[in-house]
């Protein structure tokens, strides 16, 4: 299948298995955390710095039935560097992108392009900006599910509006949540947009 992939980098590989995995920004915290509960060994994550202080890129692998977090320490013994493994999952998430559906947005005539999967292909947007760029011309995205992402084109104001408020929704809604921030793509990175806030006072 086309996302499995073993991809030969310098004197390393990539192994098939490996995922890309959306994730909260503080991640590394939590999972200190969920391993000290157990009392097992801190390991450190092969995660790429955090975007807009909202998400990280992290990874996990599949071993048999089972997914892991991706460490450091894998990824030395892989003999691979974190943009190496970056790189090789591009052309697996550029076609990930293309199952990208179309969602109407209720009472209205407008639309926002969504791609859910719980395979860790959500993240595709990160990994392959310019296929969103491709689709919707200056992109926002957002991820509040790990397995959720949704883009739509900047311009409209009252689209910006609705989506930011769906996408907090979908957050607070999530077993596994993410970011209820909006990211813009300016042509080089993704860079903080919006993000709904609750009204604490009467609508004026």
């Amino acid at each position: 299948m086309w996302w499995l992939l073993s991809l030969t980098v310098a004197q390393g590989a990539v192994p098939e298995g490996v995922r890309p995995a959306v994730a909260p920004v503080d991640i590394q915290a939590r999972y200190d955390q969920y391993r000290s509960g157990k009392n097992l060994p801190l390991v450190p994550l092969a995660c790429e710095a955090p975007i807009a202080d909202a998400v990280r890129l992290c990874f996990k692998f599949w071993e048999g039935e089972k997914r892991r977090w991706v460490s450091l320490a894998d990824l030395n013994a892989w003999g691979v560097s974190l943009a190496d493994l970056h790189q090789a999952l591009v052309p697996a998430a550029t076609q990930a992108l293309e199952g990208l559906q179309s969602v109407a947005i209720a009472g209205t005539e407008r639309h926002y392009l969504q791609l859910a999967d719980g395979d860790g292909w959500a993240a595709a947007g990160l990994l392959a900006p310019h296929v969103l760029a491709s689709k919707a011309p200056r992109p926002l995205m957002a991820m509040p599910q790990t397995s959720v992402m949704v883009s739509w084109s900047m311009g409209d104001a009252e689209t910006d509006l609705i989506m930011a408020v769906g996408v907090k929704e979908m957050k607070s809604a999530a077993r596994d949540p993410v970011s209820a921030m909006v990211l813009r793509w300016d042509g080089k990175q993704w860079i903080a947009f919006a993000e709904a806030e609750k009204k604490t006072g009467p609508t004026p």
